[in-house]
């Protein structure tokens, strides 16, 4: 007699099986595992596209009768494949290669090796569902091999199917107590469910299985907490913390316990160390615990991961694409454009020293490699090596004396050093190398208005405007320009002809509703205007500028509505606080928020 447990799988099994493809439906251990109706795939061409532009080189595209492989797939009883025109084409010929031996044989194999494709394909979690229907087939062929599971666990994880998730993570766990990732998903989807008891049970297991890993003492520390132990969460974090001093949850854990067991000081003092250290992603944390699942990306060429690698930039999750790099090099030490990738991703997660390692790394296979001379430059910026960075950069314009790029670069850095003279050089050619481009023609605004050449600075940004109308910070630049010359019409109206230009452009909303809410004249002050352009900023950012809400927040305030400014900059100083560059902005706040809740709005001084 079935199980509960069991019963409640084959239910949900039937209910996902209803929402697939008839073939998926009709499947069986011994179909999957037979020979499909005979036929072929139609073949499939790399061929050159249409060039983006007179001189630049053609793309490479995918040429197929994408309606003839649907067919033939159907017949096959084969999962419909996505569009293969539509992908990068060494993704696109690697999904035609791997249907062809299911035309012939099925094996869970080649069904698995086709979910793993059709996982890198999916541009979407719907789109999921392809890979899901290969490793079920997959899993009906090798119901022994926990991989089979694990994989259908972790799309619908994914998709947010959790009960679904558990089920197949719950097979898995059978057919391998001992892999720690399975207990782990499992707490994260009792968590998600909000059974705190249930979770820690799982995430003890994973203490059990990895007894050095802080991550289950951090996912105990949780349930706990949710639970509303708060001795034990607290006991929790601390362990974490013990095993790993720079374990940024363990901080927030014990911050959070300490708050809730009435110990404001020790509170206060880790979530401080919490702000202190980097924020991890988690997706970047959990694929480096997961070798099944980066088994999954790093088993293909590379021109293959870096179709995945160049996906989670796009969804930016850059983290989780800097352990993906970092993976494929241990098979791949020498890869050029995985060590460039990887090499400007620690620029953006602040790993500079780990970027010049890697531009090094590379010039010591190529010496006059441009691309690996600019990271190395910027990585020696990044980490304040002065010196050092001004003699990369004064090296590729050496190298190329044509490259109106290096020009630009070299002034920016050389002006943000206190050398304006030798900056406004270099920025003089950028805009004689480049006259069509914005950028340095905005730039060089930016300096002779430093050098009190006002004059100068608007000739240069009209100069932007005319080639560049949508680049927004050429009309703050112009605004606050007009503004020290105590022209208040003039500075407004160039932020109104900015959002003309631009007219979801953030900045321009937020600098416009700023002016609008605080200007010393109220004449030119409009409340109800300001909180629609600040709400129109922070819609835009997703109230994550802490500059943002400050506005937002003076808006309100100057259109009468108090409760809504407090809340506004209570929200400004929480994104502030332990953000690097953003402690300047805390006092100013804090006055303002003073101001509100005494039901006084905020205005500038003359």
């Amino acid at each position: 007699m079935a199980t509960p447990r069991r019963r409640v799988a084959v239910l949900l099994a039937l209910i996902f099986l209803s929402g697939l493809e008839p073939a998926c439906k009709e499947k069986t251990k011994e179909e999957a595992g037979g020979r499909p109706p005979s036929g072929a795939l139609p073949p499939l061409e790399i061929v050159d596209g249409v060039a983006p532009s007179a001189g630049a080189p053609a793309p490479k595209v995918v040429k197929i009768d994408q309606e003839a492989l649907d067919k033939a797939c159907a017949a096959a009883k084969l999962p419909a494949p996505p569009d293969l025109t539509k992908l990068p084409p060494a993704l696109a010929q690697a999904i035609h290669e791997a249907l062809k031996p299911l035309m012939a044989k099925r094996s869970a194999a080649a069904y698995g090796r086709l979910g793993h494709l059709y996982r890198m394909a999916a541009g979407e979690a719907k789109d999921l569902l392809r890979a899901a229907e290969c490793y079920e087939a997959a899993k009906a062929l090798e119901p022994q091999v926990f991989e089979w599971p694990y994989h259908l666990g972790r799309i619908f994880s994914d998709r947010g199917s959790t009960e679904r998730a558990d089920v197949e993570f719950g097979e898995a766990e059978k057919l391998k107590p001992d892999y720690a990732m399975i207990a782990w998903w499992r707490g994260q989807i009792e968590l998600n469910a909000k059974h705190a008891d249930k979770a820690r049970i799982h995430f003890e297991r994973y203490v059990a299985l990895k007894p050095e890993d802080p991550w289950g003492y951090d996912g105990i520390g949780t349930a706990q907490l949710r639970a509303q132990n708060f001795e034990a969460a607290l006991a929790a974090g601390q362990k974490a913390a013990q095993l790993r001093p720079n374990d940024r949850w363990a901080h927030v854990l014990m911050s959070q316990a300490y708050a809730r067991l009435g110990d404001t000081e020790r509170a206060d003092q880790e979530r401080k160390a919490a702000e202190a250290l980097p924020q991890e992603s988690p997706e970047s944390e959990t694929l480096g615990r997961d070798p099944v699942e980066l088994a999954v990306w790093t088993q293909w060429p590379v021109g293959i991961v870096t179709v995945r690698i160049d996906s989670l930039l796009a969804a930016g999750r850059t983290s989780e694409a800097a352990v993906l790099c970092e993976a494929v090099l241990k098979d791949h030490p020498q890869d050029e454009s995985i060590l460039t990738k990887l090499g400007w991703l620690y620029l953006r997660l602040g790993r500079a020293e780990e970027a010049v390692a890697t531009a090094q790394r590379l010039l010591k296979n190529k010496a006059e490699n441009v691309p690996a001379m600019e990271l190395l430059a910027e990585g020696y910026a990044a980490a304040g090596r002065r010196e050092e960075a001004l003699g990369q950069f004064r090296r590729l314009t050496e190298l190329e004396p044509s490259n109106s790029r290096w020009q630009v670069r070299l002034g920016e850095y050389l002006a943000a050093g206190g050398q304006g003279a030798e900056a406004m050089q270099h920025m003089l050619k950028a805009v004689q190398l480049a006259p069509d481009q914005g950028y340095p023609h905005y730039l060089l605004g930016i300096l002779k208005d430093r050098d009190g050449d006002a004059a100068g600075a608007k000739e240069q940004y009209a100069q932007a405007i005319q080639v560049a109308p949508k680049m927004t910070e050429t009309y703050v630049a112009l605004s606050l320009l007009a503004r020290r010359e105590k022209d208040a019409a003039g500075a407004e109206h160039y932020l109104r002809e900015g959002l003309k230009n631009a007219p979801e452009a953030a900045l321009l909303a937020n600098a416009l509703a700023w002016t609008l809410a605080t200007h010393p004249d109220a004449a030119r002050r409009k409340g109800a205007e300001a909180v629609r352009w600040a709400e129109q900023a922070c819609k835009a950012t997703q109230n994550a500028r802490a500059e943002y809400l400050d506005t937002l927040a003076a808006a309100y305030a100057e259109a009468g509505r108090f409760a809504e400014a407090v809340q506004a900059e209570r929200a400004a100083l929480q994104r502030a606080t332990g953000v690097g560059g953003a402690e300047s902005m805390l006092e100013g706040f804090q006055a303002r928020l003073a101001l509100y809740e005494a039901g006084k709005p905020y205005h500038e001084a003359e």
